[in-house]
């Protein structure tokens, strides 16, 4: 199924023994629109806040792009990560769950198949890939976020 809309998944544990898996993922199709997001916990609750941090992006994204029919901008990209990150410490609180040594990079890149624009957004040190098959098992790199650089979008 995401073969057909153009993704490729591929998820391994970290080698940390006891520790659970801490990736989190979506793809959504909405018609005109591709949403895909990859979430990298890090720390002993890395696994909840990636988990809380994926539905909070879904739900937010949905949101603003119900509302405004486009692309986000920068700036509304923005104010969503950190509506996320606001929102993931309150749940926590609510929780009663420590993530004071926890959290999570995000990758998330949502496609316009009608107008055929990328927007590409990131936080911590993950980074979004494009790219394109050449041949048989190659893909050729078009564009991507920076590596090793902790910042939005």
């Amino acid at each position: 199924r995401f073969l057909k809309a153009g993704v490729a998944i591929s998820c391994a544990k970290g080698m940390k023994p006891g520790t659970p898996n801490q990736d989190n993922f979506f793809v959504t199709d909405c018609g005109n629109f591709l949403l895909c997001c990859v979430a990298d916990g890090h720390g002993s609750a890395g696994h909840w806040v990636s988990h809380w941090t994926c539905k909070f992006v879904l739900r937010m994204m949905l949101e603003q792009m119900e509302k405004a029919k486009s692309l986000p901008t920068t700036k509304a990209m923005m104010e969503i990560f950190e509506k996320v990150h606001k929102e993931v410490i309150r749940t926590a609180n609510s929780e009663k769950f420590e993530v004071g040594l926890s959290g999570t990079t995000l990758s998330v890149a949502v496609i316009d198949r009608e107008k055929r624009k990328i927007l590409l957004a990131w936080a911590g040190d993950s980074r979004c890939v494009l790219g394109r098959p050449v041949k048989k098992g190659v893909i050729s790199r078009l564009a991507s976020g920076p590596s090793g650089k902790s910042d939005y979008v």
